[in-house]
């Protein structure tokens, strides 16, 4: 932003760090130079009787640090690091709650529907949500990744650390290709290379999701089958295949 003016810099820093306007225009006076108190008001037009009171406001918020009697402001690049140290703190912990609510209100359902339950599925997020439901109650999770999936594998990420943080044992089939290396994803969880063709699946005990490319969208479609019997033989099946 070269060039810009004082009440752009001001806006900034309001938009991106969550600052007051007095704390904004306090800090842009310390890194310009004010060596004192009533330099700092002078040049950033907070009120002498407020600058003690903003300027301890700034210190708590890790912008300045005292130094010589008064204060000196920390560099930008210093405080976009804790900034953002914050903000992701911030957002584990909103991904923490989201799920600690999800899970509650799962417990508030009395009683599992056990009624065999055959879904079309549009969009692989769909999938994601209809085979997240059945987590509680499978001790392993297959996710086949044939012609549908690949390079779509991310999304499919939220739902591996899940099962992982449930205990699930996650196992992740390339049929007839290599495995992908996948950021962010879980050490426990394996990844096989599988020498039959297999068709794109996310397999538990409790469902079974077939998905396959939408030629007309470019993204997936499918079909959500929720069966424990049916399930529980096509993971056996797998098992026995694979060794798990």
């Amino acid at each position: 932003m070269t060039g810009a003016s004082e009440e752009d810099l001001v806006s900034m820093l309001q938009r991106s760090f969550k600052l007051t306007r007095y704390e904004a225009k306090l800090y842009l006076a310390l890194l310009k130079g004010a060596s004192n108190p009533k330099e700092a008001s002078s040049m950033s037009g907070v009120p002498l009787p407020r600058i003690y009171d903003v300027i301890k406001v700034l210190e708590s918020k890790g912008f300045v640090v005292p130094s010589e009697g008064w204060y000196r402001p920390l560099p930008p690049s210093a405080v976009a690091i804790a900034e953002i140290a914050r903000v992701e703190g911030e957002a584990r912990s909103r991904v923490r709650q989201i799920m600690e609510a999800a899970r509650t209100l799962e417990d508030l359902i009395a009683a599992a529907r056990e009624e065999v339950e055959v879904t079309v599925i549009e969009g692989l997020y769909s999938a994601v949500s209809a085979s997240a439901e059945d987590l509680k109650k499978t001790s392993i999770l297959f996710i086949i990744v044939s012609e549908a999936l690949p390079g779509r594998e991310d999304a499919i990420l939220p739902l591996v650390r899940d099962a992982v943080s449930r205990g699930v044992k996650v196992v992740i089939v390339y049929p007839l290709r290599e495995p992908t290396r996948l950021e962010d994803l879980p050490g426990e969880v394996k990844t096989v290379k599988m020498a039959t063709w297999l068709p794109d699946m996310i397999v538990s005990e409790r469902s079974v999701v077939y998905l396959v490319p939408d030629r007309r969208s470019g993204g997936v479609k499918g079909i959500y089958v929720r069966d424990p019997s049916y399930a529980s033989r096509v993971a056996g099946g797998l098992r026995e295949s694979l060794g798990s």
